[in-house]
């Protein structure tokens, strides 16, 4: 078995590959099963190790939601991040409510125990810390059987800011990591009830952004996604972006004979300017259908 890879958390040198931050909700799963295999399949993973993955990642979320926030209509927050390194994919989902802690199950309950041992089946490595009133973090690791090793340079660390509990937000590198982007996008406009040209409108923004360069962002910081779904409408918040670059983006979207595309397909379009701790930077705020 390959040696653990330091991850984010141990390591304040570096960012993810990919940071998703949402609702723990089960309606959420797709969305992160979506994410991850994207960011497998661009790393280079066969399909089968492609679906291990996925698998793994939704049993360490299925427990999180159904053990982390038991109280009924409760809200918590979820975190999976996915971190490659050289060959070495880490995958690590943590929640933030009650932790670790033994309890009765009641009937029909899921069980940890049996989510834990289909997880240490489907990967190369695992391992789970929580603390009772702290939150719990599983850990899952799978060799990629890569034949060449992966650079990035470090970056920044991101800012801390406080997520809105009905907020998606991805966070990617370039590279592996802008792979999540579509599949991500385009769950959550057809779970929104966008019509079929403006799902079409969210594949071409999806599409466009999984190509964006590192350097558009603020040094070289992750590029953040945020999105807050409501019915038939897409708040979309993308950043921290260069001085200019906000506006490079729109226009790099134009196409002879269709015009600005991400003009043309929002509802509304907002270059906001904001200073940061590494300097000024950009937010570019879409709307795509119509709000209520």
């Amino acid at each position: 078995m390959p040696a653990r890879k330091p991850t984010s958390a141990e390591d304040s040198t570096s960012s993810p590959t990919l940071m998703l931050r949402l609702p723990a909700a089960a309606e959420n799963l797709g969305v992160i099963r979506r994410a991850l295999a994207g960011v497998a399949k661009q790393s280079g993973a066969g399909e089968e190790l492609v679906d291990d993955i996925r698998t793994a990642a939704n049993e360490a979320a299925t427990n999180a939601i159904a053990h982390a926030y038991p109280v009924e209509g409760g809200e918590g927050l979820l975190e999976v991040a996915a971190e490659l390194e050289d060959r070495w994919l880490e995958v690590a989902v943590r929640d933030f409510g009650i932790g670790m802690q033994p309890r009765p199950l009641e009937p029909g309950q899921p069980s940890l125990r049996i989510g834990l041992a289909l997880i240490g089946a489907l990967s190369d490595s695992f391992e789970v810390t929580g603390h009772q009133g702290e939150g719990t973090e599983v850990r899952i690791g799978f060799d990629l059987d890569r034949s060449r090793a992966l650079e990035h340079e470090p970056a920044e660390e991101e800012p801390e800011r406080a997520y809105d509990l009905g907020e998606t937000t991805i966070s990617t590198r370039a590279g592996p990591g802008g792979g999540a982007i579509g599949g991500v996008m385009e769950m959550l406009a057809a779970r929104s009830n966008l019509d079929l040209n403006q799902l079409s409108d969210i594949q071409l923004l999806a599409d466009q952004l999984a190509a964006w360069n590192s350097a558009s962002t603020v040094n070289s910081r992750s590029l953040e996604i945020a999105i807050i779904e409501r019915d038939a409408f897409l708040d979309i918040r993308i950043g921290p972006l260069e001085p200019g670059m906000a506006r490079r983006l729109l226009e790099s979207s134009e196409i002879p004979g269709l015009g600005n595309t991400l003009e043309r397909v929002s509802d509304k379009v907002e270059v906001k300017d904001i200073e940061t701790s590494a300097g000024p930077a950009e937010y570019l705020n879409l709307e795509i259908g119509q709000a209520t």
